[in-house]
This record gives C-alpha cells, structure tokens and sequence, in this order.
C-alpha cells in the first residue's frame, strides 16, 4: 500500500492527509502545485495494479475527463509517476450519501433530482456509469449563496453505451450487488436503464433507511434482483404507499417497463409525493411487523419470468461476481447492502474450526460459502495424522482461491490451528524443527501488511524461487502471539515460489 506523510510531494501535489484506501489504491487531499485549489489525489498500488486494475483506473480517467456537468466530479489530470497511477480530480468537501442517516424528503428528492440529471446526461454523452450507488453520491456542503450539491463519481467500471453486457471479460458481474441491475446479474444487455434500476434502489434506501432486497448476503441479494419482487416504501413506511407504483415501475425485472430516463423517474417521485405534512422524518422506518404480501407472486408480469437455462445464468454470475472479491475500487467486498454477512463472520464452522475463520476473516470467509478471498469456498478438512502416537491433529481449513485459469490451478491456502493437539506447547523454533524433518529449513522473516510481527516464511532449502515448478509448500508461522497457534500452508500447481510470495504479500492474513 502507499503512504505519503503530509507535505510530502507527489507529482508535484503536496500531500495534505489521507481521505479513504480501497485495495486497489489509497486517495489523498493533497494542493494542486499549479492553481490555488485543493484537489483528491488517487493512486492505484502498484502492487495490486493488474491488468484489469489498471484499466478501470485509466476508463476513469478516459470517461469523466470527457463530461462537463455541475453534478459530476471533474477530473484534473492524470499520470504515471514511479510506475504509480494517479488521477487528481476535485475534492468535494462533504460527505457521501451513503454515509447520510434519516434523510428529509426534500433533501432525498434534491439528491436523487441531481444525480438523475448527472446520468441523463452521461447516457446522451453515450457514456453507462454502472455503479450507481449512494456511496458515490458526493455531498458537498453548502456555502453562502449556494444548496447542498450532489455529485457523482466513481465512473471506474463505466462503458460507452455500445458495449452492452453486464459482465466483464473474465466474466465477472459489474457494479454492487445492493444496486446492481437484473440485467447485469444475467448478463443480458445493459442500456441506461440499468443506470435507473441502480438509482431507484439509492432513492429507496435515502427514502426507507433500508434497501428494497432485506436479504444478507450476496447470492441471495443477487438472486433477489432478478427473481424476487422488490419491498416497496409504503411497506416500510405507511406514509409513502403514495410512491409505490413509482417504485415498482422503476424497479421492474425488464427494462422495458421501466422509465424512459432517470429525470422522468424522479418526475413522477415529485407528483406522487406524500402530502407536505406525511414527509417528516421520512427515512425512518416503522419497527411493527411488514405488511403480509399475500400477492407478491401476482405483482411478477408473465414477461419476467426467467426460464431454467436463464436462473444457471444467474447463478454463474453471482459465482463468478463472488470470485471477484472486490468492491469496485478493488477492496474487499463492501456491497451497502443492509446487513450484509461480514467476510468470515458467517455461520458454519463449528468451535474447532471457528477461531481460524475469526482470526482471518477476508481470507476464510463462512463455511463452503464463497465468500473467501477472490470468491475462494473455504471447508474443514483435518489432516489426522500418520505418526504414532498421533501429533499431527491440526484443525485445518482448506482455501482453494480461484485465479482466473477456470479453476483449473487454484492457489490452495491451508489456515491450520495447533491448539489441544501434541504441538501446542512448542516454541516456534520446536515447532518449524518438528514438521521440517525431511527436508532443512530455509526459514525468512517476511513484512506483512496485516501483521504487526514480521510473519516466519519457511521452504526447503534447495528449491530455485524464480523458476522450480515443483517445490514442497510454502509455510508460514506467526511470532505475533494473537495469531501464533495458526499454521498457514500454501500450494500451487505449476507456479514458483516467487509467484507463491507474491499472493502471500496479498493475501489478507489477519484481522
């Protein structure tokens, strides 16, 4: 990860503080070296800068430099510096509306009327944003002569309106599952209304305090967009049945029942409005049990309907979204979802295996879940023993992570906890003797991210890092005494060690 201390230059922008850090990169207030202004810096890590990185970051770039509206983030500049990346684009002092709690009507409306302008106007620039999501919502804050301003950003997964699937090239779902359109779980054509469908689940939330699909987690939630019909506000919040038909239309499985524009959505938001007097403190839900919907199944057109071959569609596409493990700035997952199943927190393992799934939560994720690091299905598989009397009764979990070959060579990463086997007592230096006995040791401290101890890396002394294919397993042991009792061994067919140290140094090997 970068890290640049304040008044230190980059680019020739004078760093100021740190604003936020996704995987992929980090972003900085930083000022502008040439005008009086203070910009957002951000840089893609290079050490997380693959191929496909690399392009969002670039289609960022591309996309938003080419539009000029007052409710979309202007782009400055952008380079290549040290083989880092960067864009400087305008720092909005504010927050971001999903950080926004119990929104007034009036102000969820103003938001929603403004970001529907910023996309109508991308759409006739031939450009499909394809993340609409509260969290890119930019809220300025208000200065003398001048409301509260809406802006839009994040335009990293953006394509121009020819490109019509909503799947990426390795075949991974675009956007964020709480907002993510049926069209782009399918992979069917996607055309601005894509963007509508993702801006009518930010507006029900602004509006409800609560997402449209109450699901917890994310094939489900994916599952709910194409299959399940949507709450609607009234069923949350009485006062606001009058937008139901609204909603529903705006939230239809088919685009074509949908609005022609996102401005004529918003439209017929502000003529179906509750009465002036129903709309205070509008975002806050009623704690009484839902409405029963004894109807749910006659509010699905026949024309929605998705036949067998179209649900193994959706389901290879939540698969392949969970594979990629990343949230569109390339951090782990984070999808806004209400109550979303934390990474690693899911239920499933039982006492014996729990405390590794809880000491790494974004590599372990829950039991045979898909929710490991990049999608990994993650189960308990104790090795036993083969000595006599019986040493070896680790309880292990295997990781086999996805790495984009089809899954044909997945990195396999064993997460093995010693305590109450016959190994528990022993030093670290016992402990590295007792299961490196056929082979000597080539033992080396490695830094890691997520460690604040220095993580003990150990091979077999004799193997060539750079070009040796096959090689014994690549082990790891923890000196930090939280994470000591854990045993990390990794495989990879077909790779060197080199490569193995290179997705160890990413792996998310902690808390």
């Amino acid at each position: 990860m970068i890290e640049l201390d304040a008044g230190e230059s980059f680019a020739g922008y004078i760093i100021d503080r740190k604003l936020g850090a996704g995987g992929w990169g980090i972003v900085y207030l930083a000022q502008d070296p040439r005008l009086p202004r203070a910009v957002a810096l951000k840089l893609l890590d290079p050490s997380k800068a693959d191929p496909e990185a690399r392009q969002r970051f670039e289609r960022e770039g591309d996309f938003t430099a080419g539009l000029d509206h007052p409710n979309i983030v202007t782009i400055y500049d952008r380079g290549v510096t040290s083989d880092i990346h960067w864009i400087a684009m305008q720092f909005v002092h504010g927050t971001d509306a999903g950080a926004l709690a119990d929104v007034e009507f009036e102000r969820a409306l103003r938001i929603g009327a403004q970001i529907a302008d910023a996309l109508d106007y991308a759409h006739r620039a031939g450009v499909l944003h394809r993340d609409v999501k509260p969290s890119n919502f930019l809220i300025a804050a208000p200065e003398p002569g001048r409301r509260e301003r809406a802006l839009l950003t994040d335009f990293g997964i953006a394509r121009l309106r020819e490109v019509t699937t909503g799947l990426t090239r390795t075949g991974s779902v675009t956007g964020t599952a709480a907002y993510v359109s049926p069209e782009q779980v399918s992979g069917d054509a996607v055309d601005h209304r894509s963007d509508q469908y993702s801006l009518a689940c930010s507006l029900f939330v602004l509006l409800t305090g609560r997402p449209p699909f109450p699901v917890t987690n994310s094939i489900a939630l994916m599952h709910a967009h194409v299959y399940t019909p949507p709450l609607l506000p009234g069923e949350l919040i009485p006062q606001l049945a009058s937008l139901d038909p609204v909603f529903a239309k705006a939230l239809a499985k088919d685009p074509a029942d949908r609005f022609p524009s996102c401005s004529e959505f918003i439209a017929e938001v502000q003529r179906a409005r509750p009465a002036t007097s129903d709309t205070t403190a509008v975002s806050q839900p009623v704690e009484s049990p839902k409405p029963q919907r004894k109807s749910l199944r006659n509010r699905i057109s026949a024309r929605t309907a998705v036949p067998v071959a179209g649900a193994v569609v959706v389901i290879l596409a939540v698969i392949a979204y969970l594979a990629m493990g990343t949230d569109l700035f390339g951090g782990p997952r984070n999808t806004d979802a209400a109550t979303p199943v934390p990474p690693g927190l899911a239920t499933g393992w039982d006492a014996r295996h729990a405390p590794a799934a809880a000491a790494f939560p974004e590599l372990i994720g829950g039991l045979n879940a898909n929710t490991g690091w990049h999608g990994a299905t993650c189960r308990q598989n104790d090795p036993g023993s083969t000595e006599d009397p019986a040493d070896h009764d680790y309880a292990r979990i295997s990781c086999p992570i996805p790495m984009g070959d089809n899954g044909e060579n997945p990195l396999v990463v064993d997460v093995m906890d010693r305590t109450g086997s016959a190994h528990d007592g022993l030093s670290l230096g016992q402990l590295v003797g007792k299961l490196f006995n056929e082979c000597d040791p080539r033992p080396q401290n490695r830094a890691h991210p997520k460690q604040a101890q220095a993580p003990l890396v150990v091979t077999c002394a004799g193997s060539d890092y750079g070009r040796d294919t096959t090689h014994p397993p690549v082990w790891t042991f923890f000196p930090d005494p939280a994470y000591s009792r854990f045993v990390l061994v990794m495989t990879w067919k077909d790779h060197t060690i080199d490569q193995l140290l290179e997705q160890w140094q990413q792996l998310p090997l902690g808390r």
